[in-house]
């Protein structure tokens, strides 16, 4: 099977990697492509040198500002949200910065009283992270602890999907992937003025921290941010 894979027509790869239109797909498929080659090498299917893969060109993936969420808008969002743990889904990105798919994985035991502490089979980067838990964040959880099931939101990423798109059609906004813990990120940095600790936090190296999110939000709109209480 292998020998057929990397035995067809190379002419194709640029037609098949141009097919994607956002580049870091596109730059994801050609490294798993070009991992494919050189493992038919290593196997002697292939002959050695530059292979047809790694001739293919490189897509440069442009920087592009992450998109932030106002403080109207979130809350206008939790208003709209009757469903608890969609609301546990939504709060932990926006006040904790964890990412949409560790909150689907995160349960309840990972929460502590005064942090998100999120073990490396969670987090993207397979790390240990630990976020700090806001009054704002503790409050909202609050009336969630004691739940009999074990993960904090839906553990099925195709439900949170569904019901987060329905819930920001209902109330008239975009949705953006991880705009909420990129809001949180932006605010963090901006209220707290201290790098290495949103840094930590965030799970994020400094030098990201200043040419991502730096003054993405101004200090009262930080402020306001983490004074988003439930009613």
């Amino acid at each position: 099977r292998l020998r057929t894979v990397t035995g067809v027509q190379t002419c194709a790869l640029p037609i098949f990697l141009g097919s994607f239109p956002n580049l870091k797909t596109r730059l994801n498929h050609r490294g798993a492509i070009c991992a494919l080659f050189s493992f038919a090498q290593r196997k002697n299917f292939l002959p050695d040198g530059m292979n047809e893969a790694k001739k293919t060109e490189r897509p440069a993936n442009k920087t592009v500002e992450p998109c932030v969420v106002s403080s109207d808008d979130m809350k206008k969002l939790l208003n709209e949200c009757t469903d608890k743990r969609l609301v546990a889904f939504l709060v932990l990105q926006a006040f904790a910065g964890c990412r949409a798919a560790e909150v689907m994985r995160m349960q309840w035991k990972h929460i502590k009283d005064d942090s998100v502490v999120l073990p490396p089979e969670i987090t993207k980067t397979n790390r240990r992270r630990v976020s700090e838990m806001p009054k704002n964040l503790i409050a909202w959880l609050a009336p969630l602890r004691g739940q009999s099931e074990d993960y904090v939101a839906y553990g099925e990423s195709f439900r949170c999907y569904r019901r987060s798109q329905q819930l920001f059609r209902k109330a008239g906004l975009k949705r953006d992937k991880n705009a909420l813990r990129h809001t949180f990120v932006s605010c963090h940095l901006e209220k707290h003025c201290d790098p290495p600790r949103t840094a930590k936090t965030a799970g994020h190296s400094l030098a990201v921290l200043e040419s991502h999110y730096l003054k993405l939000v101004t200090k009262s709109e930080a402020d306001e941010w983490f004074n988003i209480f439930p009613p």
